[in-house]
């Protein structure tokens, strides 16, 4: 499979058009295709959340929503390695910008309505959530909070920060890797070329992983 450097900078062409393209608000070119793939996504949630008949399978949409940030995020970060502009710090700013103030208002707001509306016992459960899910950890705590003596799903307004928590883990671990690879590879090898291949191979172990557990149970 022949994977070039152009195709690597390809989600991200925005970066060198004039300003007065249709951009994201993080630098991106708006991408019809990608965008209607989130469309889907919140409406199969939406739908899975409403009980509409069809959508038993919506949740998928989430793990939709996270291949296409995976997608994007990591065509960034290999379209500013060939440029040699990469800067973990810049990354992390980038998407910190985008997503912290929508998170910390909802986190804030709940905290604030649960003073009025929800026991003492079970608002300093979701003072904890809350604090997990600003510093990212939100997926630990919840699967923590789980047995004979979990409160319900239907209780836990954070509880679709676990999905954005692992995202935000991703950031962090996955410019690292990209980066590391990048720069250890040979020069007279192409590297896009060996990123690809790493991925692969981590994807076919996952896989494999998977398939063991399925079996197993």
């Amino acid at each position: 499979m022949h994977y070039s450097i152009a195709d690597a900078q390809q989600p991200l062409r925005a970066d060198t058009r004039s300003t007065a393209t249709s951009k994201h608000s993080d630098g991106q070119a708006f991408r019809l295709d990608i965008n209607a793939l989130r469309a889907l996504s919140v409406l199969a949630v939406l739908g899975y959340h409403l009980k509409i008949p069809g959508f038993a399978g919506g949740f998928v949409g989430v793990d939709v929503f996270l291949v296409i940030t995976g997608y994007l995020m990591t065509g960034k970060v290999l379209a500013d390695l060939a440029a040699g502009r990469f800067s973990l710090w810049s990354f992390g700013m980038m998407r910190m910008r985008r997503i912290y103030p929508a998170l910390a208002v909802v986190v804030i707001s709940s905290a604030f309505v649960g003073w009025f509306v929800t026991l003492p016992g079970e608002y300093l459960r979701h003072l904890r959530q809350a604090c997990y899910a600003l510093v990212a950890l939100s997926n630990f705590a919840f699967d923590a909070d789980n047995g004979y003596f979990a409160m319900a799903a239907q209780t836990k307004p954070l509880l679709h920060t676990w999905s954005l928590a692992i995202e935000w883990q991703f950031y962090i671990w996955m410019p690292l890797v990209v980066a590391l690879i990048w720069r250890r590879a040979l020069p007279s090898i192409s590297r896009p070329n060996v990123m690809l291949a790493r991925f692969w191979l981590l994807g076919s172990f996952h896989w494999r992983g998977a398939s063991g557990k399925a079996t197993a149970t």
